[in-house]
């Protein structure tokens, strides 16, 4: 179970990733939506859900060491956004939601290819 929810939050970070190269300016205004308190604990607890579930399915996949460094990662990330806070939360939001197309477009296939890793990493 822990594992299809998993490459479903992998299958939904890479559909992100397919907008964001389809439409930067569809991502950009995504993104933007998450600038409350309310975008802040929910980013929160979906790094803390999704470093959890990685952890827990490491063994099952093809590279539990690189599963194991992206728990870890996506849990410090998950202690790091509420300590940071709204301010500099919607700083950072801010920040990204400015640069240009080209920059949107690869961090949007940085996210096609974390999506696609970790589905096929625990399918293959």
């Amino acid at each position: 179970m822990v594992a299809f929810l998993v490459a479903a939050v992998a299958v939904f970070v890479a559909f992100v990733g397919i907008l964001g190269l389809a439409s930067p300016s569809g991502l950009v205004s995504f993104v933007s939506d998450w600038q409350s308190k309310t975008g802040l604990w929910g980013a929160t607890i979906l790094r803390l859900l999704l470093g959890v579930g990685l952890w827990q399915v490491a063994p099952l996949a093809s590279f539990p060491l690189v599963f194991h460094v992206l728990a870890v990662l996506s849990l410090l990330g998950a202690v790091a956004l509420p300590l940071m806070g709204l301010v500099r939360f919607r700083a950072v939001l801010f920040w990204w939601t400015h640069q240009s197309p080209v920059m949107v477009r690869l961090w949007s296939a940085l996210l096609v290819v974390f999506g696609v890793f970790v589905s096929s990493a625990l399918y293959a």
